[in-house]
Parts: structure tokens; C-alpha cells; sequence
């Protein structure tokens, strides 16, 4: 039979290729993966929009601020205390930790003289003999220590009551504990250690 015969009537046909019908399965199965992972997509998609929203909260009450309790002013002064009396819930203030009251210091004293108004109050008063050949200043510091003053002097020595010393200038100064306070003296021209320790004894003995 030639090439150009067709087959007689009731002979079976060749098998078909089956090309066609896998590129159809193909196109359905890529079709179903695209739907898929569109699905996937919008599925997390509205899953994150679920849960960017926040929830509604209401915001929690701050608390007040509290004001501070006043503070009672002092006076730096001195020190107020109170003590109850008898008889009476009401306390009494008293003064405590007071200066120590300070003499006038005496116009004049042995063979010296000034004309200062000299009362307690004077931190520094010069005195002078009948001749003006000498003079002894005295100097008076509330509170303080004999030694803290001293601490720079050199050839210290105590001479009854004051302490006395050779100063930066190699001049001679005394010290002594007086009136709750530090009393410092010194004189010039010339003179001895001894001699302005004497001074100063008689001073103190006035000053009084």
C-alpha cells in the first residue's frame, strides 16, 4: 500500500501523540499554583492590617504631683529651741548659742592712752604712750583658737597666759584666749618678745 492510500474502513488508527493534552494539565496546574499563592499573598496581606490597628485603650490617669511640705525658715544668726512651761501646751522660744558679750575696752591702761571710742565693737584699737614714743595695738576676733592663729608664727613661745611669736615681717605678735574670742597684740618701734607679753598681761588685766 502506498503512502497516499488511506486506511480501508475498519482499520485501527495509530496512537495519537499525547503532547497536546500535557501542555493543557500544564496550563491548569500553573493556573492553580498563581491562585494559590495570590490567596497566600492577601491572606498575610489582612493578616498585617489586623494587627497594625491598635486598640482602642484609654490612657491611665497620671498621678498629681504633690506639693512639697514648707520649710520653716531659721535665722543663721542663732538658734531658736523651745521648752514647754508648766501649766501651758504652748512652748516658749529661747535664745541659745548666743555671742558672748564683749566689754568696752578701757581708754587707757599703764602708760598708754588712746582717744578711739573704744566700746566692744572696735576690732582693732591703738594705744600710745604720754610721748607717742610707742605704740601697742589690740586686735579682738570673735570666736576662733589660740593655736589656729599662731600656726604661722615662728619661735613660738608662751609667756604666761599669751602666746607669742616672730611674724613673716620679723615682727613680734601675742596671742591669748579672751572674751569667747582671740585677742592679738602687738607694739612697736622696737621692744622685746618679753616685753609685749608683759604689755598685754596688763592689758587683760583692764580690759575686763
Amino acid at each position: 500500500m502506498s503512502d497516499n492510500q488511506r486506511p480501508e474502513a475498519g482499520q485501527e488508527m495509530p496512537p495519537q501523540s499525547s503532547r497536546g493534552s500535557n501542555i493543557g494539565l500544564i496550563v491548569v496546574l500553573f493556573l492553580i499554583l498563581g491562585l494559590g499563592i495570590a490567596s497566600g499573598f492577601w491572606w498575610i496581606l489582612r493578616g498585617g492590617q489586623d494587627t497594625a490597628d491598635p486598640a482602642v485603650t484609654t490612657p491611665a490617669e497620671l498621678p498629681r504631683p504633690t506639693e512639697p511640705a514648707p520649710v520653716q525658715e531659721t535665722s543663721t544668726s542663732s538658734a531658736m529651741a523651745t521648752i514647754p512651761t508648766q501649766g501651758s501646751s504652748t512652748p516658749v522660744p529661747t535664745r541659745v548659742g548666743s555671742k558672748q558679750a564683749v566689754p568696752a575696752m578701757p581708754r587707757k591702761f599703764g602708760d598708754f592712752e588712746t582717744r578711739n571710742a573704744a566700746d566692744g565693737n572696735d576690732s582693732l584699737v591703738t594705744y600710745w604712750t604720754a610721748k607717742k614714743d610707742r605704740f601697742f595695738i589690740i586686735g579682738y576676733m570673735q570666736g576662733g583658737s589660740v593655736e589656729t592663729q599662731t600656726k604661722d608664727l615662728r619661735e613660738v613661745r608662751t609667756i604666761g597666759k599669751t602666746v607669742c611669736g616672730t611674724n613673716d615681717f620679723k615682727g613680734y605678735e601675742c596671742f591669748a584666749q579672751v572674751h569667747g574670742g582671740v585677742g592679738r597684740t602687738t607694739m612697736g618701734p622696737g621692744g622685746t618678745l618679753e616685753e609685749l607679753a608683759e604689755i598685754s598681761r596688763t592689758f587683760y588685766e583692764t580690759w575686763r
